[in-house]
């Protein structure tokens, strides 16, 4: 199963630490053509794009928050740094600790480690966003979430409520 490569990942942190927040479309295009990626697709609610990553799955997607004047806000950027695979936990366990490792070269001690069913790793940014490193169903995903978004985890993680919750279902958990 390939990875981003660490030199790839590495490069896109030291990207990702110099958003200033709020971000609007504009840094999220600023951002896509530092690291080389190409527009697959712009929207109002996103822009989707193609990276030059070495794997199946080259996807890299940007929430965006309509404003109506500048195009609107960045919520948060998620990008794909492993293969795409279906049925191979200990191939994506592998994956998911490697670029974790790669993150922690770059970032020091991670502020939080979730490990339920889909473990999570996160570091705080000196701009007040976060970088958290995501191991899903299928691949590994690398998360620019804005000041924002951090700052609403952050107070989660004040109040004590349970990151594995479900909202909706009853078991939120509070």
């Amino acid at each position: 199963m390939r990875t981003a490569a660490p030199e790839q990942i590495t490069a896109m942190l030291v990207v990702f630490e110099t958003v200033p927040w709020p971000a609007g479309k504009d840094v999220a295009g600023a951002l896509a053509d530092a690291l080389g990626w190409t527009v697959r697709a712009d929207l109002p609610n996103g822009v989707h794009y193609v990276t030059a990553l070495e794997t199946n799955d080259r996807r890299a997607d940007v929430l965006i928050e309509p404003d109506g004047a500048g195009g609107g806000t960045i919520v948060a950027l998620t990008v794909q740094v492993s293969d795409r695979v279906a049925d191979a936990p200990a191939d994506l366990d592998q994956a998911y600790r490697s670029v974790v490792a790669t993150v922690e070269d770059r970032l020091g001690t991670p502020v939080r480690a979730d490990s339920w069913t889909n473990p999570r790793t996160v570091w705080d940014l000196a701009t007040g966003g976060r970088i958290a490193v995501q191991r899903l169903n299928a691949g590994v995903s690398l998360v620019l979430l804005s000041q924002r978004g951090a700052d609403l985890e952050r107070e989660e993680d004040r109040l004590g409520i349970d990151p594995n919750r479900v909202p909706g279902t009853g078991h939120e958990g509070l």
